[in-house]
């Protein structure tokens, strides 16, 4: 019945940092949403990334998970 969306992206890549290594880059952000009709939806995305982007002072920890929620009401 349109109640549920799900929706996002995956990327993965190669890159060499400014250091000289080369490692592999992850980055996904998954939404979903409940639509309460067709122009209100709750919902949720889980920011997950790995060796995309984290504080200088935390080089040993290089895989994030960061739960979101979130509202939207499209026009």
């Amino acid at each position: 019945g349109g109640k549920a969306t799900f929706s996002g992206f995956a990327d993965l890549w190669s890159e060499k940092a400014w250091w000289g290594d080369r490692h592999l880059v992850f980055l996904s952000e998954p939404q979903l949403w409940y639509n309460v009709n067709k122009n209100i939806s709750f919902g949720t995305e889980v920011e997950m990334s790995s060796n995309f982007i984290y504080p200088a002072c935390e080089t040993s920890k290089s895989f994030y998970i960061n739960p979101t929620i979130a509202a939207k009401f499209t026009f």
